[in-house]
């Protein structure tokens, strides 16, 4: 797999970690929690992957972007979160941000 494909895993993987530890949070069950757990583990190995192909800041800060922003998309369809205006303004941000690299 290349640099992209581990990225767009390791998203999906934190998605899933934490709309696992939303649920938890709403309804308390264990299940939920040891979910999150394990997507978070997951995401730990994916990223010691990632390293491989870039260095760790650039890593991160593409991983915590893109995992903000769709963690927020899925929230907002999920949980019905609403993300208002200074939030839309800051994923924009993060975008354009993100261009640069």
């Amino acid at each position: 797999m290349n640099f992209l494909s581990w990225l767009a895993v390791i998203t999906v993987l934190d998605i899933f970690a934490v709309l696992l530890a939303r649920l938890f949070v709403a309804k308390g069950k264990e299940v939920y929690r040891i979910g999150s757990l394990v997507f978070f583990g997951f995401s730990a190995a994916v990223f010691v992957q990632l390293m491989e192909y870039e260095s760790t800041a650039v890593v991160n800060l593409l991983w915590v972007s893109l995992s903000t922003i769709f963690i927020a998309i899925a929230c907002y369809f999920f949980f019905g979160e609403k993300i208002n205006r200074w939030q839309g303004l800051g994923m924009l941000l993060i975008l354009g941000g993100m261009a640069f690299l």
